[in-house]
C-alpha cells in the first residue's frame, strides 16, 4: 500500500519533535538531557516502523498472496465481502479469527480493531499490543519533556528577574542542574522562553489528545469490546434516536396522543385522534 496524508504527516510532526523539544529543554543536565532525549526519540521512532511493517493478516491471507492471488484494486464498498468465514476478495478462509477485510488495505486483518490512519495499517491481534505500547510510550514521552520545558520556562523567568531592566541580557548561571550560558542560548532569553511557552502549549493539547485515546481504549477493554464494534454500535444507536425522532416528527406525537395521516384512493381522510395506551 501506497502513503496516506495522515500517515506522511506524523512522520513529519515526530521528525520536528526531535530538534524542536531539544532547542526547548537542553539548558537541563546538558548536553546529557539532548543525549536523553535522543535515546527516547529513537525508541518510540522504532515502534512506529514495527507496527507500520509487520502485516496484522491472518496466515491464510498472506500465504494466498504469496501464491500469487491478486485481489481487486478496489473493493466493493456495499455488500458482505466476508460470508460463512470465507473472504471473496482475499480468496482465503478466515473463520473464527474475527477478521474484516479493511477496505483502505484491501486485505483481511485478524482480530480487527480498527484501521489507524497515522500509522496507515490495520490494527488487530498481531499487533494490537505494540499499539498500546506505542500509546502508552508517546504519552509518558510528551509528559515527561512537558514538564521539563516547564521547569526550564519557570527557572528562565527568574534568570530574567535578576537582569531586570536589561531583559534582553544572557548572563551566565553555570551552577545547579540548569544553564544558560550565553554561548549556547541562540534567541535573546525573552525570546527563547516565548518559544519555550509555545512549544509547551502545544505538546500539552498533543498530550491530552494521546492520553484521552489511552483512556478510551482502557474502557473499551473493560467492556471486552474493540473499536470497531463501540462505534457500531454508536451508530447504530445515532440511526435508532434519529429514526425515532423523525417518525415523531411525521405522525406528530405529543404528549398525550398521537396524529396520523392516511391516504386512499388519491383522497386524503381527516386525521383521527387515537389515545396512547399508558
Amino acid at each position: 500500500r501506497g502513503f496516506s496524508k495522515a500517515q506522511v504527516f506524523s512522520w513529519l510532526v515526530l521528525a520536528i519533535m526531535l530538534p524542536l523539544i531539544s532547542f526547548c529543554t537542553y539548558p537541563i543536565f546538558y548536553p546529557y538531557s539532548m543525549a536523553g532525549h535522543l535515546i527516547t526519540w529513537l525508541f518510540i521512532l522504532i515502534q512506529v516502523a514495527v507496527i507500520t511493517i509487520r502485516d496484522p493478516a491472518p496466515d491464510s491471507v498472506r500465504k494466498r498472496r504469496k501464491e500469487g492471488h491478486k485481489p481487486p484494486l478496489k473493493p466493493p464498498r456495499k455488500g458482505h465481502i466476508i460470508v460463512q468465514g470465507f473472504c471473496q476478495i482475499c480468496d482465503a478462509n478466515v473463520l473464527g479469527l474475527g477478521a474484516k477485510h479493511c477496505k483502505r488495505c484491501n486485505k483481511c486483518c485478524e482480530f480487527f480493531d480498527h484501521h489507524c490512519v497515522w500509522l496507515n495499517t490495520c490494527i488487530g491481534g498481531k499487533n494490537y499490543r505494540l499499539f498500546l505500547c506505542l500509546v502508552i510510550s508517546v504519552a509518558c514521552y510528551l509528559t515527561f519533556w512537558i514538564v521539563a520545558i516547564l521547569a526550564v520556562v519557570v527557572c528562565g523567568f527568574m534568570q530574567l528577574a535578576d537582569t531586570v531592566p536589561a531583559l534582553q541580557t544572557t548572563k551566565s548561571d553555570d551552577s545547579g542542574w540548569i544553564s544558560f550560558h550565553s554561548r549556547l542560548l541562540p534567541l535573546p532569553l525573552v525570546g527563547w522562553i516565548l518559544v519555550d511557552v509555545v512549544c509547551f502549549i502545544l505538546l500539552a493539547i498533543f498530550d491530552a489528545l494521546i492520553v484521552h485515546l489511552l483512556f478510551f481504549h482502557y474502557k473499551i477493554n473493560r467492556q471486552g469490546t474493540t473499536t470497531y464494534a463501540f462505534i457500531q454500535k454508536q451508530r447504530k444507536k445515532t440511526g435508532l434516536l434519529f429514526q425515532r425522532a423523525t417518525t415523531d416528527t411525521v405522525t406528530g406525537n405529543s404528549a398525550g396522543h398521537t396524529t396520523t395521516t392516511t391516504t386512499t384512493a388519491g383522497i386524503d381522510l381527516q386525521p383521527q385522534p387515537q389515545q396512547l395506551q399508558q
